[in-house]
């Protein structure tokens, strides 16, 4: 049977495509080749090598290539249809790209630049926006790759303003995106701040939320790398919104990765394992495989800066199995992974692990053109090396990380020098070769007179070299003798270096110690979830240690106590006066169980204990503090308070108890009794007790305090929400409120529903 001639040529396609689907999912090119050489119809020979193009090597790029360029050109010649020649020269111009990734990999300078000239003219020719823009990015990230700045700004430039007389906003936005990163890697803070403004502005009127949500992205990435981290987690919230509203699952892994390093950055630990926990569930929700290897072990230097070791070593073995199940045993991956676990075990004072793995990483890696990477793992093999007594090892690859410093500081100074002549580098170029055209003419006619002054120049740089030669000798004497001198301060300077660096790890070890004993003393979560339904604890202490502190009990007479204390100082000398207060609350409880009481029996045994400092009346330290008790089965709050308040939400309403204007402590009203007050709770109320800390926190615009004021508007407005919810937003307003600015004291805000 007969079919009619469209209808045969349509399923000759369906047949084509169906097959080349299945063999390029498979990669069987042999099988792409039984079909090209079955087939005479140039249509289809065109799809069969574009197909092999993409499938094969980049060594074998011109073996495809070159018969489909032929093959277009051979329909381009046959055809009338302008509509149809025109979608053949597009067709070209896309083949070309393949020339370009062969050329660009073998370093053939020449016929890449001839190419991409050729392409050039070609979306020209057919003033197709988004083929010239590509040709101009194929030039300009060239001569990127070479080093000449200039050139590579010129054909971005030229690209952008060909997309600006076209209106094809797409493209100038992709370019000025290429501009910022070419600005970025001059360290021209300024101008980058500038294009991504135009670059957000442009990608917000294409009606794209997907390239708006990159485009923000990318735009809190720059503001992550000046360490402006606020700002960037502002641009990520933004970004992540709108990947959720259009279901981009990329995009959201990739926004969860970036926020996780900032927060890490910001060493709030807590948030950055959200994030990077979220960031690997997606990416295996994806079937990505190295993202989920990666995330992983961004997951585990985490818990290292915890200093959760074993969750460290657990995350980071799970990623090196992962990978070898996915990627096989060798790549960069492996490699990465296992210089992330060297790292981990350091932390851990594991050193013998900790050379085991960095030895094997760091072979590999210095084979790798990455200062930044190489530097890194020289400075812990030495410090590991140090660690283990090692320090002939360790002098060795301290030396090894000072050259590869000084030779990243050197490439950083070219790059400064290079941003102060970027432009005019470029407009010197122009004139340059302007003025060498004009030479080679000039010269053309005084043949002659080029070899004398060849002949004069030639034994005027003999005698210059002779004299020079005569310098440097000289020189390189003098350097030799300060080289010698600098090696001896370099190995002093080491030395002092390691045994400071030693000094400081003894230091914070020992305020890390002091912290854990200090912790075991205020209030056990086991402790509030026994007896607490609904509740949050803010506890922000301004140093490792706090003079802050949380404490809870159950009274004689079964009721639940709960003090919220704000000692004098903080720091060290803060967390030693709390467990001076916290040890006095302990012994005036098990005597007393009315509030004033107690509060009474505190004073009393401070001041005591205070005197024994060799003064006749002992210091004036002490605490502010609110006592709350709990009597749930007859819904009584009694609250007895020295300079705190307790603030009470009922519905919309604040109630406020007001403190006495005392301390605990010595005091010119040492021998007036606090007084208590007892409030009947209603179901749904929600306690507030806190310190001073985050009133009179400074940050804002103007850098002024937050005042109590604020904080209970926000507090009433808010009281509805669930309590971690709460938690969460007063976190969210203070990190927000404190901005670059330092947080001046401990903050402690706790909150309690009814």
């Amino acid at each position: 049977m007969l079919l009619p001639g469209n209808l045969k040529y349509k399923l000759q396609l369906f047949f084509m495509f169906f097959v080349l689907n299945s063999f390029a999912q498979n990669k069987t090119i042999d099988s792409l080749n039984f079909l090209l050489n079955s087939t005479k119809d140039d249509s289809t020979r065109i799809r069969l090598y574009f197909a092999l193009a993409t499938a094969c090597d980049i060594q074998d790029n011109l073996k495809y290539g070159e018969p489909l360029i032929a093959t277009i050109d051979k329909q381009i010649s046959r055809t009338p249809d302008e509509k149809k020649k025109r979608e053949l020269i597009i067709l070209k111009a896309k083949a070309l790209n393949f020339m370009l990734v062969y050329y660009g990999s073998k370093q053939v300078d020449k016929l890449f630049v001839e190419t991409a000239q050729v392409k050039l003219s070609l979306c020209q020719q057919v003033m197709d926006s988004a083929c010239i823009l590509s040709s101009y990015m194929n030039i300009a990230g060239y001569y990127k790759r070479l080093g000449n700045l200039p050139m590579a700004l010129d054909y971005y430039q030229k690209g952008l303003s060909v997309c600006t007389q076209l209106n094809y906003k797409e493209g100038i936005a992709q370019a000025q995106a290429e501009l910022a990163d070419m600005y970025i890697d001059q360290g021209d803070t300024a101008h980058v701040k500038e294009l991504y403004e135009k670059v957000l502005v442009l990608t917000k009127e294409l009606n794209n939320k997907g390239k708006y949500a990159h485009a923000i992205m990318k735009t809190g990435g720059f503001y992550n790398a000046i360490g402006d981290y606020a700002t960037a987690l502002k641009y990520y919230a933004k970004a992540e919104a709108l990947f959720k509203e259009i279901k981009d699952k990329p995009g959201l892994m990739q926004i969860y990765k970036n926020t996780s390093d900032t927060y890490n950055a910001k060493k709030e630990y807590e948030k950055a394992l959200v994030n990077c926990k979220t960031a690997v569930q997606l990416a295996e929700q994806l079937k990505n495989p190295v993202a989920v290897a990666n995330f992983m072990g961004r997951l585990a230097n985490i818990y290292a800066n915890q200093l959760d070791f074993n969750n460290a070593i657990e995350t980071i073995n799970k990623a090196i199995q992962y990978n070898l199940e996915h990627r096989g045993a060798g790549g960069d991956m492996q490699t990465w992974l296992r210089s992330k676990l060297a790292l981990i075990y350091f932390k851990q004072k594991d050193f013998l692990k900790a050379k085991q793995f960095s030895d094997m990483t760091l072979e590999i890696m210095k084979a790798s053109n990455s200062f930044e990477v190489n530097i890194e793992l020289e400075k812990l093999a030495a410090d590991i090396d140090s660690a283990l007594g090692n320090y002939k090892t360790a002098y060795s690859h301290y030396q090894q990380y000072v050259q590869l410093r000084d030779k990243l500081n050197s490439e950083e100074v070219r790059k400064a020098a290079t941003k102060e002549k970027f432009q005019a580098a470029y407009d010197k170029q122009k004139a340059l070769d302007k003025a060498e055209q004009d030479q080679k003419d000039l010269l053309a006619n005084e043949e002659k007179r080029k070899q004398k002054m060849i002949t004069y120049t030639v034994i005027t740089v003999l005698l210059l070299v002779m004299v020079f030669s005569m310098l440097i000798f000289r020189s390189l004497k003098i350097t030799r003798k300060q080289k010698e001198i600098i090696e001896v301060k370099e190995k002093e300077t080491l030395e002092q270096k390691l045994l400071i660096e030693e000094k400081h790890k003894e230091i914070t070890d020992s305020i890390n110690y002091a912290e854990r004993i200090q912790r075991s003393f205020i209030a056990s979560k086991a402790m509030l979830d026994g007896n607490l339904k609904e509740y949050f604890v803010l506890f922000k202490p301004k140093d490792i240690v706090s003079g802050d502190f949380y404490w809870a009990a159950k009274l004689n007479n079964g009721h639940f106590a709960l003090v919220t204390a704000d000692s004098t100082g903080h720091g060290v000398p803060g967390a030693i006066m709390s467990l001076l207060n916290i040890t006095s609350l302990e012994k005036a409880i098990e005597i007393h169980h009315q509030p004033f009481e107690i509060l009474n029996a505190t004073r009393r045994t401070i001041i005591d204990r205070l005197k024994m400092d060799g003064s006749a009346e002992g210091g004036k330290d002490g605490m502010d503090a609110s006592l709350t008790v709990y009597d749930f089965n007859n819904k009584k709050l009694i609250i007895s308070a020295a300079n705190n308040p307790v603030w009470i939400v009922r519905g919309t309403e604040m109630i406020e108890i007001k403190a006495d204007k005392m301390p605990i402590g010595k005091h010119d009203k040492q021998d007036v009794s606090f007084t208590q007050q007892e409030v009947t709770l209603q179901t749904g109320d929600v306690v507030y007790s806190l310190t001073d800390g985050f009133p009179d926190q400074f940050g804002g615009e103007k850098g002024k305090k937050f005042m109590s004021k604020n904080l209970k508007e926000l507090l009433a407005a808010n009281a509805h929400l669930p309590m971690p919810e709460q938690k969460q937003l007063l976190e969210h307003t203070l990190v927000n409120w404190i901005g670059h600015l330092e947080q001046i004291d401990d903050i402690t805000v706790i909150g309690i529903r009814v």
